[in-house]
């Protein structure tokens, strides 16, 4: 039975400035400039890992807070182990992003895959390693919480799961804001899913809940994507069977109240349909209008994206964003990010190659430009992930590759 408890008021809620200016106000004034318009003709910053070999995914995963960037590895070999990943966290150095450091889990193991999801908020990196072996379990996962003191990031906690098991994939999605963790573990209890919330005291991570949908079943995948922003919290299923549409996929989201945390609503695309996927990522964050959850549907036909509002304890659909010229199988909605009214929605599989998309909310919701990634190739699966951030500078989209297989993000800036 869904939760229908009303929305804290906004006087619990926090806002985001910069100098002075509340962060919504200074996004859409920014894409009101031209900057955005000329983003698809901007050439973008190529960031690499210095140590990057074939094979590594560098930029399967990213994160973005401010001035500061995380990418994961999830492939990079640490230590001699094959598998084990890395996570990589840039500084912005003028009009360059700077290495500040390589994080790697303390106790690197064969194929845990470090780094295959990526959350950054502030001072506080979340790192997930859903293939690691825990005990005599397989792949049952863990995730890492990674603190800053100035610029040496400090590893805090390996959280896993006590009662955990063999193909929970603890740790395939990852989520942190004001000090609270998510992470999604979507192979739990046959794959039914669930997603784990844990918060930090005196630098001592502890789990505060356990979210699972009110209509829950195997192998729905629950917790194969998860975000967070302040009290409210969404978690996507992307295999989840909606009456006779099998694997048409929901997302759910879930509001905190004082210590617990309730579901609110289950969201569903208004035009779904079998093998969608709907789910598989999803974004959370304040816009114009408020708190608003994206949705993506890469298995859709060509693919999709879906907005979702929260209306008092409803989240209504408002709008649903495609691209022009998308054809089937072009993965549109394989990753998305939303901040302030703006939004990024990759398109991986789009001609081969891949790319992005810029849209951003002024009155309805709008296509501003492609993000187009110079000499992209064949498999380079360009828009595998997507990160949005704000800088003194001006706002900017980081768009990931595999590129070859060592992996790359893209950094467009569009200036105030």
């Amino acid at each position: 039975m869904l939760n229908a408890t009303a929305r804290p008021s906004a006087a619990r809620r926090s806002t985001s400035y910069l100098r002075g200016v509340p962060l919504v106000a200074v996004l859409a004034a920014t894409l009101a400039s031209a900057g955005w318009a000329r983003a698809g003709g901007i050439v973008p910053v190529k960031v690499t890992a210095a140590d990057g070999a074939a094979g590594d995914a560098f930029g399967t995963s990213i994160a973005s807070s401010d001035t500061t960037l995380l990418v994961g590895a999830y492939q990079h070999v640490v230590q001699s182990v094959r598998g084990a990943g890395a996570a990589y966290v840039f500084a912005q150095s003028g009009a360059k992003w700077a290495l500040q450091a390589e994080l790697a889990p303390s106790d690197p193991s064969l194929n845990a895959g470090f780094g295959g999801a990526v959350a950054l908020d502030g001072a506080i990196a979340v790192v997930g390693a859903s293939g690691k072996t825990v005990g005599t379990h397989v792949h049952q996962g863990a995730a890492y919480v990674f603190a800053a003191k100035g610029s040496t990031w400090v590893q805090q906690a390996m959280l896993a799961l006590p009662d955990g098991a063999a193909e929970d994939a603890f740790g395939q999605a990852v989520a942190v804001s004001g000090g609270v963790v998510v992470v999604g573990a979507p192979g739990r209890a046959g794959y039914k899913g669930a997603a784990f919330v844990y918060a930090a005291t005196a630098g001592v991570w502890s789990l505060k809940a356990t979210l699972t949908a009110s209509d829950g079943g195997p192998k729905d995948n629950f917790g194969a994507s998860v975000a967070i922003d302040g009290q409210s919290a969404v978690v996507g299923a992307p295999a989840k069977s909606n009456g006779a549409l099998s694997s048409e996929g929901a997302a759910y989201a879930f509001l905190s109240t004082g210590s617990s945390w309730a579901q609110q609503a289950k969201l569903l695309p208004s035009d779904g349909a079998k093998d969608d996927g709907f789910g598989g990522k999803v974004a959370l964050g304040p816009s114009p209008e408020g708190e608003t959850i994206i949705a993506g549907s890469a298995d859709k036909a060509p693919g999709a994206a879906y907005v979702f509002t929260q209306s008092g304890a409803t989240w209504p659909q408002v709008a649903k964003l495609t691209a022009p010229g998308t054809d089937p199988g072009d993965n549109f909605g394989s990753a998305v990010a939303q901040r302030g009214g703006t939004a990024v929605i990759g398109a991986r599989s789009k001609q081969d190659e891949g790319t992005a998309y810029l849209f951003t909310k002024a009155g309805t919701w709008k296509l501003v430009t492609e993000l187009q990634v110079p000499a992209r190739a064949e498999h380079d699966e360009v828009g595998s992930s997507v990160a949005l951030g704000i800088l003194p500078a001006g706002v900017l989209a980081t768009v990931g590759s595999l590129q070859g297989g060592k992996g790359a993000v893209h950094v467009f800036l569009a200036p105030h």
